[in-house]
This record gives C-alpha cells, sequence and structure tokens, in this order.
C-alpha cells in the first residue's frame, strides 16, 4: 500500500477570502452623513467599506452612539403572549471591550403600533453609549423591544423617574432606578420594571457590532464592520441593503418606491465624533457599569469578581482624590504660605508612591 503524502501547509493553495464590502445582504449596514464620491446622499453602503466615506474613530478619541429611529416588529413567541395586555419598553444592551453589557431605556409605553417608527423625539434618551476617551476595543450593543406586564399605575410612576434620570444622567438606567426612586416614594414600581427588564426574552432585537479601523488590512480583507462616523442600520436578519435608502427623517423608505415591509424591523442608529461628551454623562455611565458589576457581574469577563473590579474603581477614585490634594498642597506653597509637619509629610507620601508619580509636577 503506497504511503499517503499529505501536502506541505507552506505549498498548500491560499484560502479563499470572501470581500464582505460587496456582499449583497447583510444585517448591519452604513449611511455616512457625507458621501464619498460615486455615492449618493441615503444609500445603504456595506459596514465594511470605507470608499463611501465617514470618519474613523481612532482610540483615544471622544464619541457618542444615538438610537435615532425603530421600526416596530412584535414577534410573540406564542398566541397566549400575544393575548397577554402588556406595556412595552424599547432598551439597547451596550458593551465597550470587557466591560459588563449595559441596558439603557429609551421608550416605555402602553402599546406599540406594528409597522410604526418610534423616532428620536419618542425616546427619554437617545444616547446608547457615550466615552470621552475610546479604548479601541469592540463596540456592541443591542436594540431591543421587551413586554413587561401592564400596570397602569406603576408605569406613570417609572415613567416620571425615567424621565427625571435622563434629565440628570443623560440615560435612564435601569440598574439606577432603586436609586433614582427611593426618595421619590416609587421604590416597589421600580423594582418590579428592573426585575422584568432584566429577565424577560426580547420580543426583538437588531445587534450592531463595530470594531476599530486597522488600516494594515487591505479593504478586501476586512471582516469586521469599522467604527466610524456616519449613521448604522441594523437589522434582525440579513437584508438587501441596495433594495433601500434612508430618508431624512431617519426613517427607511424603499429604493423603488414601494412601501416598507411592516414585518421588517431595523433599528437606525448614529455615532458622531464631535465634541467631548458632557462629563455628567460620562461620569454617569460609568456608575452605572460599576452597579451593573456589583449586580448582575460581567457577561463579557466571567473570571473578573466584582470585588475586583469595585476595588479597581475605588483605587482609581482614590488616585484622583490624592493627585488634588497634592495640588492644592503645591499651590499653597508656591503661593508663599507654610505648610505644616503634616501637610510636609502628606506631599512626601504621595511623591513617594510609584503610581502616581508619571502624573506630578517635574
Amino acid at each position: 500500500m503506497a504511503d499517503v503524502v499529505m501536502p506541505d501547509a507552506a505549498s498548500a493553495p491560499p484560502k479563499t477570502r470572501v470581500n464582505l464590502a460587496s456582499s449583497p445582504t447583510n444585517s448591519l449596514w452604513f449611511v455616512p452623513f457625507e458621501p464619498g464620491v460615486g455615492y449618493a446622499p441615503g444609500e445603504i453602503t456595506s459596514s465594511y467599506d470605507l470608499a463611501c466615506g465617514g470618519d474613523t474613530i481612532p482610540r483615544r478619541a471622544p464619541f457618542t452612539v444615538s438610537l435615532r429611529s425603530v421600526h416596530i416588529v412584535l414577534a410573540f413567541a406564542s398566541l397566549l403572549q400575544r393575548l397577554r395586555r402588556h406595556d412595552f419598553v424599547v432598551a439597547t444592551n451596550t458593551t465597550e471591550g470587557s466591560k459588563p453589557p449595559l441596558r439603557r431605556i429609551h421608550y416605555y409605553q402602553a402599546s406599540l403600533t406594528p409597522g410604526a417608527v418610534i423616532r428620536i423625539d419618542d425616546l427619554l434618551s437617545d444616547v446608547v453609549h457615550c466615552t470621552d476617551d475610546y479604548s479601541g476595543e469592540r463596540f456592541y450593543t443591542e436594540v431591543e423591544i421587551l413586554a413587561v406586564p401592564e400596570d397602569p399605575a406603576r408605569r406613570e410612576q417609572v415613567v416620571q423617574v425615567l424621565t427625571g434620570l435622563a434629565t440628570q444622567a443623560g440615560a435612564a438606567f435601569p440598574v439606577m432606578l432603586p436609586y433614582a426612586a427611593a426618595g421619590a416614594g416609587f421604590a416597589k414600581a421600580v423594582d418590579a420594571l428592573w426585575a422584568h427588564t432584566d429577565r424577560t426574552v426580547p420580543l426583538l432585537s437588531c445587534p450592531l457590532e463595530l470594531y476599530m479601523h486597522d488600516d494594515q488590512v487591505p479593504d478586501q480583507l476586512r471582516d469586521v464592520p469599522v467604527l466610524r462616523a456616519g449613521h448604522y442600520v441594523a437589522f434582525d436578519g440579513d437584508v438587501a441593503g441596495a433594495d433601500y435608502l434612508l430618508a431624512e427623517d431617519e426613517r427607511l423608505v424603499r429604493a423603488d418606491g414601494a412601501p416598507v415591509d411592516p414585518h421588517l424591523a431595523y433599528a437606525v442608529l448614529a455615532v458622531q465624533r464631535a465634541d467631548v461628551p458632557s462629563p455628567d454623562f460620562v461620569v454617569s455611565q460609568r456608575v452605572a457599569t460599576l452597579l451593573t458589576q456589583l449586580a448582575q457581574g460581567n457577561l463579557n469577563n466571567p473570571l473578573a469578581s466584582s470585588l475586583e473590579f469595585v476595588r479597581d474603581t475605588v483605587g482609581q477614585y482614590s488616585n484622583f482624590g490624592t493627585l488634588r490634594d497634592y495640588h492644592d498642597l503645591l499651590t499653597k506653597q508656591q503661593g508663599g504660605a507654610p505648610l505644616t509637619l503634616e501637610e510636609q509629610a502628606v506631599m512626601k507620601r504621595i511623591a513617594a508612591n510609584p503610581e502616581l508619580q508619571p502624573f506630578l509636577p517635574k
């Protein structure tokens, strides 16, 4: 019997790479704010194709993601579920890198009309994510429609709390609701909503997953969608993007003028790289991330304990306060005021801390 000779790996034919930018169907499409040469305004283009326009988001840059519109489709799992009376929540579940997924509530009402489009003016808050210092890691969000048990009395109370939270924190974080409601006397209503939004299986989910642009990867070999400024249209399944246009009111229309299929579920989001987001919004997001880690752990990094996360967070806060103390004492000293022995000891102790030395004045 003849020996079987296995081909050498170096001589094996190269694997064929699919050019995803030219794929006619996908679940995520892109519309630049200012289209590139050869592209029409509102034209739906591949989220892998950089030629259509849109400034990429580099590491350390600030950017904000906002929800612009959602086309309502209610995919009930059973007839019994369909017959029950519900209130409806539109939410997003978002993460950057290995941080725990963070849920926001954008809409909470007694009814949703299938085929209708919820637009930005209807939302409690449109902010999905904001950062003043992009980590360069994977960005992921899902736009979800959730059905929760109908409760008109609770709904009025919760909407009041959500509206106040969205105004103060820039977003309505369910994980913050128990703290926001405690002073308002709505704790029971809020706890009930939080429990249901945390456990309810979405009726609909439109995911969006983006990565920082790697300029070392040729366009034809890019196999991940690129994070850049513009509109993203996320569907709950693969569709032919060429069949649609994004209208000026940020809803989809068919390129051939026919009505949009009422069963076509989609969400439109905008990524904007402009001014640094409000520090209050960024801090609120970090607080909500910490509370989420404490309440649920981290599904993105199960090995990271909540204790480690809290220790790291509190450590960073403590270091910031220590640097501020050093600055205050240094200002006092430079102003000619004598420092007490205790104050001199504090400055020496801070100056000897290797973690803080890079941040101290030379």
